[in-house]
């Protein structure tokens, strides 16, 4: 009789169930032993042992693993079919053990016996219905009764985590016993050749330069050595061009270091640092003298100031470039004219200097430049002859106090004479027209003279006795010239020494100061030359330029803010056009021409030249706010209260100041506004915006919100300058129209004074204009070049931007303090 296909199915799962208990049982203690080497080796317990000892672990854990496989498999047995049918009867609650029954046969008997067991047995299969074979037993108890299983899991879980992303590479290296010593690892190296600070080159990491590559490097430059894991007892040392082998010295176990300085070379020397086994071939450079000369012969100017045109250059930079000048016929004490400062490879400069107070004034002198590098070595050009300037007086009492100078400056013992000398001119007022002044300074010049000690220096008196003499000769014209001058040196000064903005911005303060005051005098003295009545009247030039104060102070504008964004050579070159501008300004006649005086009231009192005017130094005043203010802000800030007065809207000690100044300015602005509305009938749309981004302002600042004021502030100076170009543009169209209708009026907001040079397209200096845009009042010399307006106010309006973003509490730490890096160098 054929076997049912369910009892087939049960019989082959019954093998696999018995199979399977067999062999769990069997495996488990490998499996246990497998997982416990895995997780040494995830934890890496394994590969910090020594070699032999990682070595024995290996051969410990396989000789274990054989004994266990043998002891454990080798009675393992396929189960026979007995057992299956036992275990199918015993899961699946069988009495009588049928599945028995179906294997038997019977011993003997006839057909009716066997028709009778084949029917038994047809009845039997009929009862084995929904046959089990039940689930394999665990057994791990019996191989396992002390749980040591649990504590192998865990630390495969703990080693797995710990591995992280290198568990492959741990594995493979718990099956690779390291073997290697200290001896045979080759020492690291850390060559560097760091150059001289005055070089300005970067330090060059010569271990990682590829092998052979050659490299050059200026004299004096420091190498530093390091050997790390070189295991000697013995020195090393290490040798370059013009330097011995150097002994390096222990710093500790394994690490050795050593310094030492290239020699400066006459010529450049070739050749290799050497440590080791290792060369790096090495040029070393010189360091050359610094060049200079006159690009131009020096000699006066117009108004006698001492011009020195120089040109220098040097391998790594000049540091300092100074003018020695020496009396040519006799002996004297040599002095220094400091020139600049511009630590750069190549610089030139045509420095002005008023030397017409110095006592060798009209003497023979020479003239040597000396240019200084880093290292210290100076240059020398060829000296020029040339007679130093002096000022010619020709008022009676102006040139007998300089005479009286003279003879103080040559001979100092001639004190008394000199003062007897003054004291008769000051009985005699009626010289000097009676000026009080020049009285009260002859009084006193004489009484220190008298009173002072022989040995004392007289220099104060000499200043005073030319300080009196420029009086007479030129009234306050020339004192005030002087304070331009050095004002204007002042600011040349603070862009060679890098100040800072609030330094640089108020020496910039002072001279437009000195600016304002030496114009007004100009224009004083314009005004009583066209009142003289021996004074010939001459016509207009139609092809003349006038020179005007807006162009100065567009110039003087520019200036200020070159300086701010920090482009400090071209404000340098911009400063110097100012003050060759100044010479010609002050070397000219100035007068009015014919019809002029008509005109005179009218033009001087022009409410769109005075708006023009008035609106600029608004928006001086109201920059000058916003700044303090972000300065205030961001020093708030770095004391670790950023979000103060963003977020609390606390004012802070100092806002009310700032909030009264913001609403004298806005008051300021609407007198304005009136001005022009009563006098034109109209006014730019941009003052009333304007306006109303100060009222913004203010009330940011009375709530103590200082970086919201300052965005308000900057759209009050975007609105003022739209409402300025508005204006000076139709000026220049009055203007044009005037001179269309040859009246030969004057260009609007001219004042009295303003200078004029002949020739079409013409700068005030009378040069060429070349490619000058319109309307630019500006010129580009041969080396430096000056940024346009628009250059100028995109990188006005960036930087505004990030001033406003350093100082908006809001914004991330990290940001600020990136910006704040980004305006360092401004």
């Amino acid at each position: 009789m054929e076997t049912p296909a369910s009892l087939r199915w049960a019989r082959g799962r019954a093998h696999l169930v018995l199979a399977w208990e067999a062999g769990w049982t069997a495996l488990l203690p490998l499996l246990g032993l497998a997982l416990l080497f895995v997780a040494l080796a995830w934890t890496g317990l394994l590969s910090v042992l020594p070699g032999w000892a990682h070595l024995a672990a290996l051969i410990l854990f396989a000789a274990v693993g054989l004994g266990l496989a043998w002891t454990r498999l080798r009675h393992w047995r396929w189960p026979d079919s007995a057992t299956v049918d036992r275990r199918i009867e015993t899961a699946s609650g069988l009495a009588h053990r049928p599945l028995t029954t179906l294997q038997d046969e019977p011993a003997g008997g006839d057909a009716v016996t066997f028709s009778l067991w084949q029917v038994h047995r047809a009845r039997v299969l009929a009862s084995l219905t929904q046959l089990r074979t039940g689930l394999p037993a665990r057994g791990a108890y019996e191989v396992d009764p002390f749980g040591l299983r649990a504590l192998v899991v865990s630390a495969v879980i703990v080693g797995f985590f710990a591995a992280g992303p290198d568990r492959a590479e741990r594995l493979r290296a718990a099956f690779l016993p390291r073997f290697e010593t200290a001896s045979t690892v080759p020492p690291s190296m850390d060559v560097w050749a760091t150059p001289p600070a005055y070089t300005n080159l970067p330090p060059l990491a010569l271990s990682r330069l590829p092998e052979g590559e050659a490299v050059a490097l200026p004299g004096g430059t420091q190498l530093s050595v390091q050997l790390s894991g070189y295991e000697t007892k013995a020195p090393p040392d290490f040798s370059a061009p013009g330097i011995a082998a150097t002994k390096l010295t222990r710093q500790s176990d394994g690490v050795w270091h050593g310094d030492a300085t290239l020699p400066v070379p006459p010529e450049a020397q070739e050749g290799a640092l050497t440590l080791l086994n290792r060369a790096w071939p090495i040029r070393v450079l010189p360091d050359a003298v610094p060049k200079i000369a006159f690009r131009e012969r020096p000699g006066p100017t117009p108004r006698q100031s001492l011009r020195l045109p120089w040109g220098g250059e040097d391998d790594y930079g000049i540091e300092s470039v100074r003018a020695e000048i020496r009396l040519s016929e006799r002996k004297g004490e040599p002095f220094s004219l400091t020139l600049a400062a511009p630590a750069r490879k190549a610089a030139s400069g045509a420095p002005l200097h008023d030397l017409t107070d110095h006592p060798w004034a009209g003497l023979p002198v020479s003239i040597t430049l000396i240019a200084r590098d880093g290292r210290g070595q100076e240059g020398r050009s060829e000296p020029e002859l040339l007679i130093l300037p002096a000022r010619e007086f020709t008022h009676p009492v102006a040139k007998a106090i300089i005479d009286l100078r003279r003879a103080l400056t040559d001979e100092p013992d001639s004190a008394p004479e000199v003062a007897r000398a003054l004291e008769k001119l000051a009985i005699r007022p009626q010289a000097f027209s009676h000026d009080t002044l020049v009285f009260l300074g002859l009084m006193s010049a004489r009484a220190r003279l008298i009173l002072a000690d022989p040995s004392e220096d007289q220099a104060p008196v000499v200043r005073t006795l030319w300080d009196l003499a420029l009086r007479l000769e030129e009234g306050d014209l020339s004192v005030l010239e002087r304070d331009l001058r050095e004002a204007q040196q002042a600011v040349q000064d603070g862009l060679e020494q890098d100040l800072t903005d609030p330094e640089m911005q108020q020496r910039l303060d002072a001279m437009q100061q000195a600016l304002d005051r030496y114009m007004q005098a100009l224009t004083r003295r314009a005004i009583e030359n066209s009142q003289r009545a021996d004074k010939p009247r001459r016509p207009r030039d139609p092809n003349a330029r006038t020179v005007t104060s807006r162009d100065i102070q567009q110039m003087m504008d520019k200036a200020r803010e070159l300086a701010r964004q920090g482009q400090k050579e071209q404000a340098q070159a911009l400063l110097d056009q100012l003050r060759e501008l100044m010479e010609q300004l002050a070397n000219a006649e100035p007068e009015l021409a014919e019809g002029d005086e008509s005109e005179m009231g009218e033009d001087d009192g022009d409410p769109t030249s005075q708006a023009l005017q008035n609106l600029q130094d608004l928006a001086r005043q109201q920059r000058s706010l916003m700044d303090r203010g972000l300065q205030q802000n961001r020093q708030r800030g770095q004391k670790g209260q950023p979000g103060q007065q963003g977020q609390q809207g606390e004012p802070q000690p100092g806002d009310g100041d700032m909030a009264g100044e913001q609403e004298s300015l806005r008051r300021r602005l609407g007198e304005i506004m009136r001005q022009l509305g009563e006098a034109n009938g109209g006014m730019p749309q941009g003052l009333g915006r304007a306006e109303q981004a100060m009222r913004d302002a203010l009330s940011r600042l009375q709530q103590g919100q200082q970086g919201g004021a300052a965005g308000a502030q900057q759209q009050a100076l975007d609105q003022l300058r739209d409402a300025m170009r508005g204006l000076a543009d139709q000026q220049r169209q009055q203007a044009g129209e005037g001179q269309g209708q040859g009246q030969g009026r004057q260009r609007a907001g001219q004042r009295p004074g303003q200078q004029t040079t002949t020739g079409q397209n013409r700068d005030p200096l009378g040069r060429d204009r070349g490619d000058q845009q319109p309307g630019n009042g500006l010129g580009n010399d041969d080396r430096v070049r000056i940024p346009e307006d628009s250059a100028v106010e995109r990188a006005r309006t960036i930087f505004d931007d990030l001033r406003r973003r350093a100082a908006d509490p809001t914004r991330p730490t990290l940001e600020r303090e990136y910006i704040d890096r980004l305006l360092r160098g401004f």
